[in-house]
């Protein structure tokens, strides 16, 4: 295929045209394609084994990704929320405090396990949770005899 030449790519529904801009083969093949239409919808590219590729503008994909980024953000602090909670904290906010210090002292770019976490602030400040066996007074664990 030369270059400057125009291809069409069938999507599902429209037909898309775009410009060859230049070819590149030293261990992959690199293709650069001017889309000569302004539509902002994906293009579907298929190679030969089938394999389906989308193409997406820059600004849109780095939309998606902060977006995504977001949610994962708050599906984390969902799930901290939730470990504190059961937890039983005397003061949510001060243990919230207390993980969120620990997460950034501790586990940057890591794998975060919120019940882990939350255990082990449990355990080095318990002043920070109810101790719901002395509050009974006696061994929560044992069978409710009625």
């Amino acid at each position: 295929m030369s270059e400057n030449s125009l291809i069409d790519i069938d999507s599902d529904k429209k037909k898309h045209r775009a410009k060859l801009i230049s070819t590149s083969s030293k261990s992959k093949e690199i293709v650069f394609l001017q889309k000569i239409q302004k539509e902002s919808e994906p293009l579907f590219l298929e190679d030969e084994g089938g394999k389906t590729f989308v193409m997406i503008e820059e600004g849109e994909y780095q939309q998606m990704h902060s977006l995504l980024k977001a949610n994962q953000d708050e599906m984390f602090k969902l799930r901290l929320e939730k470990e504190i909670l059961q937890s039983m904290p005397i003061d949510f906010e001060d243990v919230w405090t207390v993980a969120m210090n620990e997460i950034k002292k501790s586990y940057a770019g890591n794998f975060i396990n919120t019940r882990e976490i939350v255990r082990s602030i449990k355990r080095s400040h318990p002043n920070l949770f109810f101790d719901l066996q002395n509050l009974i007074g006696g061994d929560i664990s044992q069978e409710n005899p009625f």
